[in-house]
């Protein structure tokens, strides 16, 4: 079933339950990381199962929801097992329920004032939600007048990352840190980026690369080394996509993990031996987005766009 529907009593249990655990747990008790770990597989699974019947939309919502506030409880664990300092009361609530990074540092300590570059930031998000909507609706007026699928989705997925990761979170990044937050916009300008590994680890999907560091990458290199760690994040990366964009479509499997596996093979083999970041700006620049886009199909594969982007169009067929 495809599209979207008012959310059930099933469909909103997943990322409930996951943000009592990820409030609650840490508070009263010191756990362990493996603990957190297999907390974060069982809520998953659960969601999973609770939204069983429900629109690939609201399950693709739902899902992802509980893997965000399952992956604040570990990174809190991690960051407590580090010596990091946690937030406290309100500071602590805000940092899972109002923030999307996974540094909860971030949030403890007394605030300094405000931090620079804060109105900018919210100017910036402001125009980036302004021309994506235009998008969006561009893409909805396209897919009535019956235009290929392909770019109609291709039109509206951009419009929703102009909305949602350069608009609203770009926006919340500046009134954090208006507030003396030391956060920083979710996407930091990627199209500069001059790697691969640049690309995923500064320039693209900040609270993600955060929780990987903090939850994955960290914890197994001290163990067994640099290379293992970052196959291990691309490793982890693919399977979370799997259960947010192919679980939800009921199709496309397989196609999110290749996508991440062939990031990782390019990261840890190929572009150290090419040497890409030293290569004229343009050039290296010229790679990164290649391999980010032409691929992309393998990550929005046609069974996740057909049951969860062109709903959203007023395609229903």
């Amino acid at each position: 079933m495809s599209g979207y529907a008012l959310p059930s009593a099933a469909t909103l249990a997943g990322p409930a339950v996951a943000l009592v655990v990820a409030l609650v747990l840490p508070c009263v008790a010191r756990v362990p990381r493996a603990v957190a770990w297999a907390l974060f597989a069982a809520l998953v699974g659960a969601a999973t199962w609770w939204t069983r019947d429900a629109p690939a939309g609201n399950r693709m919502l739902a899902l992802s929801a509980t893997m965000f506030f399952g992956m604040k409880l570990v990174v809190t664990t991690a960051a407590r097992h580090a010596g990091r300092p946690l937030p406290r009361g309100g500071a602590w609530v805000a940092f899972h329920v109002l923030w999307v990074g996974m540094r909860p540092w971030a949030f403890a300590g007394p605030r300094r004032g405000p931090r620079p570059g804060a109105p900018r930031l919210v100017a910036l998000g402001i125009a980036s939600i302004t021309v994506g909507a235009g998008l969006l609706a561009a893409a909805r007026a396209l897919t009535a007048r019956a235009w290929p699928a392909p770019l109609t989705a291709a039109l509206a997925l951009l419009g929703l990352g102009l909305v949602v990761h350069f608009g609203i979170l770009r926006a919340l990044a500046g009134l954090w840190r208006a507030l003396g937050v030391a956060v920083g916009p979710v996407c930091d300008a990627p199209h500069r980026a001059r790697s691969l590994a640049a690309f995923w680890s500064r320039r693209w999907n900040q609270p993600f690369s955060e929780m990987m560091q903090v939850a994955v990458e960290r914890p197994l290199r001290s163990r067994f080394g640099t290379p293992a760690a970052v196959a291990g994040v691309f490793v982890l990366s693919g399977l979370l996509h799997e259960v947010a964009l192919s679980v939800p479509a009921r199709g496309g499997y397989g196609l999110p993990f290749a996508y991440f596996a062939l990031h990782g093979l390019l990261v840890l083999w190929i572009e150290p031996r090419l040497r890409v970041a030293k290569r004229r700006p343009a050039l290296a620049r010229t790679w990164v987005a290649a391999w980010v886009l032409l691929p992309v199909v393998l990550l929005f594969h046609p069974p996740f766009v057909a049951t969860c982007i062109q709903p959203l169009l007023g395609h229903h067929g």
